[in-house]
């Protein structure tokens, strides 16, 4: 595997028109890109990835004019395609009736498919050059972590792809926001930095919350996913018999410096999250990972409280730490 910098998207943008698989910096998290429109290229990301093939992958293209093509669409769908866009590039994915000219491989046999705007400049720069979709699902191994720097996705897939270009760490720190407007009603398929209350606004109509049982069209949640690399993964239920424990530990600010203040530092791995709901995002995955190469033979994982991070922002990191610790 080629480790490549910002500078090198013509090497990458080479590499995905032979069929490679390049990892890719986006605002969210790295993607692991293929040509979009190749389905022998698509495949090699469910192989790379250990990805089951019911798992819908997104196409990514760099701005609205290369999207049209991917979808079949009615005058409604139209409608909300054209305000929902004016987020792009952006954390957002839009999931509409699927044109022919969609692999059914990309899809996994729905007649949807996922499409967004990467806001990123080095990928940005490789959609534009390489001039097609491309297919890009996080850059991990499936049910793992997803990646927020390069050095996340050598570690799990080094070997397995031919290279990752460095674009740093990313911004967002977890997955795009996903919504169906296809259906009558507009869903959000999976939570994300774009909240319903922005979509709502934009759109002119509600918009269906988030539902952890709704599977839909939406990649990225029909199996386990975002498990760290530990023996045995459990929700944090009593704190103080947790701080006193040698399980590494995944807590918000506020409960780490309660409870340093009431019992001291402790010597067990320890990951602390911002208690803001931007700055949990951002660290969420780097914690998952550290707590998978600690060595601990347990992790106990803070979930969001109810009462304290009761709105909206905080439903993607309930979702990705609830689904962790399944």
């Amino acid at each position: 595997m080629r480790l490549l910098t910002p500078s090198e998207t013509s090497l990458a943008a080479l590499l995905l028109r032979q069929g490679g698989l390049v990892a890719v910096p986006t605002e969210t998290v790295y993607g692991l890109a293929a040509n979009g429109l190749d389905p022998l290229a698509v495949a090699r990301i469910y192989a790379a990835k250990g990805r089951p093939a019911d798992n819908p992958l997104i196409l990514h293209v760099d701005g609205l004019e290369a999207a049209w093509p991917l979808w079949s669409l009615n005058d409604v769908q139209t409608a909300r395609l054209v305000r929902a866009a004016t987020l792009w590039p952006g954390p957002l994915t839009l999931v509409l009736p699927a044109s022919s000219s969609v692999p059914a491989v990309v899809t996994a046999g729905l007649s949807t498919v996922a499409v967004r705007v990467p806001n990123h400049p080095v990928t940005l720069a490789i959609l534009t050059e390489v001039g097609f979709p491309v297919a890009a699902p996080s850059a991990n191994r499936s049910g793992w972590p997803s990646p927020t720097s390069a050095e996340h996705v050598a570690r799990q897939l080094s070997g397995h792809i031919d290279a990752v270009i460095d674009g740093g760490l990313c911004g967002v720190g977890v997955e795009s926001t996903v919504v169906d407007l296809g259906a009558e009603r507009v869903r959000i398929l999976r939570p994300g930095a774009v909240s319903p209350e922005v979509l709502e606004e934009l759109l002119g109509e509600p918009v269906v919350r988030y539902e952890a049982a709704f599977i839909g069209a939406s990649p990225g949640l029909r199996h386990r996913h975002y498990r760290p690399d530990v023996e045995a993964v459990v929700p944090l239920l009593d704190p103080v018999s947790a701080w006193q424990s040698a399980d590494a530990l995944i807590v918000f600010a506020s409960t780490a410096g309660a409870l340093a203040s009431q019992m001291g530092e402790r010597a067990a791995h320890t990951e602390v999250l911002p208690d803001s709901a931007d700055g949990a995002m951002r660290a969420l995955y780097a914690a998952l990972v550290g707590v998978g190469t600690s060595g601990a033979r347990r992790v106990q994982i803070e979930l969001p409280d109810a009462d304290r991070h009761s709105d909206s922002a905080w439903d993607a990191v309930r979702d990705r730490l609830g689904r962790a610790t399944r």
